[in-house]
């Protein structure tokens, strides 16, 4: 009777221990490689994320609370928001031209500080259930090359760097608790904010890291080692 309650329990643990390590690894999608290696400097709309990265995820940019183009600027920058193309970058969107050549009209509107920044932004839709662990942002385009004092609004939320940036990628933020599970549907907006306006100041998205959400089997894995120590708990009692 004890050995076969040991080893129910050992099974029971194995499940559970099991359950807890199925997990997906971590997905990163590193814009600032998309945009000075793998697709060139492009406008995109929408920037879908799934072919290449396997997470079902759309990305759209807004001026304004009108539709803009999501915009991968070589030079270390990554993802921003572009309003208007050139003739050149009209016949390439949603392209990976691999071209280098800035497609924005004029050159320097890759954030939209040509027309004040009101209200630039980065819209993902996601089209399934994900979690975003981390995302990182840079200022590599402005003036001052630095987001200390910075505040962007991350889902609404106002979140304001401080300090140096940490590695090529610049500064992080890192959710935490459930703030970064999305399901199928949801949006989660990026815009660059400062005191009570929105501004000018570029800012870029340098890379995203997502995760899976535990999918249904690895929850009954959970159930089965629970069951199993059920059991274990009445076999015990005979």
């Amino acid at each position: 009777m004890k050995t076969f309650t040991f080893n129910t329990l050992l099974l029971s643990t194995g499940l559970l221990a099991f359950a807890g390590s199925v997990q997906a690894v971590p997905t990163l999608v590193n814009f600032q490689t998309m945009a000075d290696v793998t697709y060139g400097e492009s406008a995109w709309k929408p920037l879908s994320l799934n072919a290449d990265f396997g997470v079902d995820v759309e990305i759209k940019g807004e001026y304004n609370n009108k539709d803009a183009y999501a915009y991968l600027d070589k030079g270390k920058a990554g993802l921003g928001v572009c309003r208007n193309l050139n003739n050149a970058g009209k016949a390439k969107v949603n392209t990976k031209t691999g071209s280098g050549n800035n497609l924005c009209n004029p050159s320097s509107d890759d954030n939209v500080n040509e027309y004040g920044g009101i209200g630039e932004s980065l819209n993902f839709l996601f089209n399934e259930d994900l979690a975003v662990t981390k995302i990182w942002l840079n200022n590599n385009h402005d003036p001052d090359y630095g987001m200390d004092g910075d505040t962007v609004v991350i889902g609404g939320l106002n979140y304001t760097f401080s300090g140096s940036a940490v590695g090529s990628l610049g500064w992080s933020y890192e959710f935490t608790g459930t703030d970064g599970i999305f399901s199928a549907g949801d949006i989660l907006n990026i815009a660059y904010y400062v005191g009570t306006e929105f501004t000018g100041e570029e800012f870029y998205i340098s890379a995203i890291e997502f995760e899976s959400v535990p999918e249904p089997a690895t929850l009954a894995l959970i159930g089965l080692g629970l069951v199993g120590i059920g059991v274990s708990r009445r076999k015990n009692r005979c």
